[in-house]
């Protein structure tokens, strides 16, 4: 799973930084120096839960999104304050691509007429 993400996502441009679990993912989100746009991590990973690893990274990250994505049914897991989306598998590159673009897109301005 961890090559198609990545795969798709360096097919769309982004630059990803990729690591076996979680606790590779943390150390490479501290270690690295640039701006880190979106944590992408599975629910289950050895070390540490999907959901877990993003919570901090978006402690040491502010700012940052993040998605979980997993096998398993996600409509009981609820977001720590909004901060966290999730993607059931399966989904093809196309669902992907759509979640992300709709993380990273910036806020609509919304306009009322009454």
């Amino acid at each position: 799973m961890r090559n198609f993400v990545a795969l798709v996502m360096r097919r769309q441009g982004y630059t990803v930084l990729s690591a076996a679990d979680g606790r590779e993912g943390l150390d490479k989100s501290l270690g690295h120096e640039g701006k880190i746009d979106l944590v992408i991590a599975d629910l289950e990973m050895l070390g540490m839960n999907g959901v877990e690893l993003c919570l901090r990274i978006l402690d040491e990250r502010p700012g940052t999104k993040a998605l979980i994505i997993s096998g398993a049914d996600l409509d009981g897991i609820a977001s720590p304050s909004g901060a966290v989306a999730f993607l059931s598998k399966p989904f093809g590159p196309l669902e992907l691509r759509e979640k992300v673009r709709g993380l990273l897109a910036p806020p609509a301005m919304l306009a009322a007429s009454l």
